[in-house]
């Protein structure tokens, strides 16, 4: 079936490697499946990558499982978009794929939380109605928080305190970027559950902390002064766009205006008499008025200086454009 992929000669090498043996079966499947040539070549590509890794471990296709495919993806190093690099793309869909053949699907090792974790998720399906892969989410999320409390005959439910939910939670959720508010969602479904149950009181759910789940939520508030200086510093050349830039830094640090509203300023929008600085395009629609900093009246005023108006308008052209503002060469060949 590969020989319809790939040229003889790379058909040989697939071949030998450890996956060689489970190729074929691999290329049916995705065959069925519809996947096109191009995306077959690249998951038949990446077994065979994993197979290596495996067969340096001492293990076989059969022998891996979640655990072995997690490490293997720990391994693999994201581009700088962040994709994964050629050997992981379409991993995780493997499995599935090749399910009912027993390849890269062994099952997980039980431990004394399961029976727990598997009543958790007889509860998700048949009373909250939730998607089978919520449930493999929740179930991931949750079972940590069991094993911290278990014993060898099974969680020891008295050990489920406040303290020790709230600091699961925490530190899960510093541990993740995306998965933030799985994660909380996760423990109180599962805390709602066990009250349910009559096995924790009802306040319970009250422990789980607030989690600042928004994109960037790790970002600091604000600079320091100290920060604040060090890339007003940063910035410091005698060349024009790194006067925009400290002007840019200055405004933003002093008045907390927009990106958008500093993008659409322009130099005529300043009232260098009276120093305002005059907003005509903000979020709310409605434009408005600002002291200008002294520090970035400085600096601007150093620009409007040199800049002069712009052939196709007539008027002063923006500072906050790096193309608008004349380098230090292009005003040595005016002069």
């Amino acid at each position: 079936m590969i020989e319809r992929l790939f040229s003889e000669d790379r058909c040989q090498q697939l071949l030998a490697r450890p996956m060689g043996p489970y190729l074929n079966v691999l290329a049916v499947r995705l065959s069925e499946q519809g996947y096109s040539d191009s995306q077959s070549r690249k998951l038949i590509r990446t077994a065979s990558a994993y197979s290596d890794w495996l067969a340096e471990r001492g293990l076989s296709p059969v022998d891996a499982g979640r655990a072995e495919l997690q490490t293997y993806l720990a391994t693999r190093t994201r581009t700088r978009t962040g994709r994964l690099p050629e050997g992981a793309i379409g991993l995780t869909r493997l499995s599935a794929l090749l399910k009912n053949d027993g390849i890269f699907c062994k099952p997980h090792p039980t431990s004394v939380a399961d029976p727990c974790l598997q009543c958790f998720q007889e509860h998700l399906r048949n009373v909250r109605g939730v998607t089978s892969s919520t449930q493999v989410s929740y179930r991931r999320h949750v079972g940590p928080l069991i094993l911290g409390i278990c014993n060898d005959a099974g969680p020891n439910w008295s050990q489920l305190t406040a303290a020790y939910i709230t600091d699961f939670v925490l530190r899960k959720t510093a541990e993740a970027r995306a998965a933030k508010g799985r994660i909380v969602s996760a423990v109180r479904t599962f805390l709602r559950f066990l009250i349910s149950e009559g096995t924790v009181p009802p306040q319970l759910v009250r422990a789980i902390p607030r989690v600042r789940r928004w994109r960037y939520a790790d970002l600091p508030k604000r600079l320091s002064a100290d920060e604040l200086t060090t890339v007003l510093s940063a910035c410091r050349s005698s060349a024009n766009g790194s006067r925009r830039d400290r002007a840019f830094i200055a405004l933003l640090a002093s008045l907390g205006v927009r990106s958008g509203e500093l993008r659409n300023l322009r130099l005529e929008d300043i009232d260098w008499t009276t120093g305002l600085l005059h907003i005509k395009q903000s979020k709310s629609g409605r434009g408005r008025t600002l002291p200008l900093p002294q520090d970035a009246g400085a600096l601007l005023g150093g620009i409007s200086s040199m800049s002069g108006p712009t052939p196709h308008t007539g008027r002063s052209s923006s500072p906050l454009r790096h193309r608008d503002v004349p380098s230090a060469n292009a005003q040595r060949r005016r002069s």
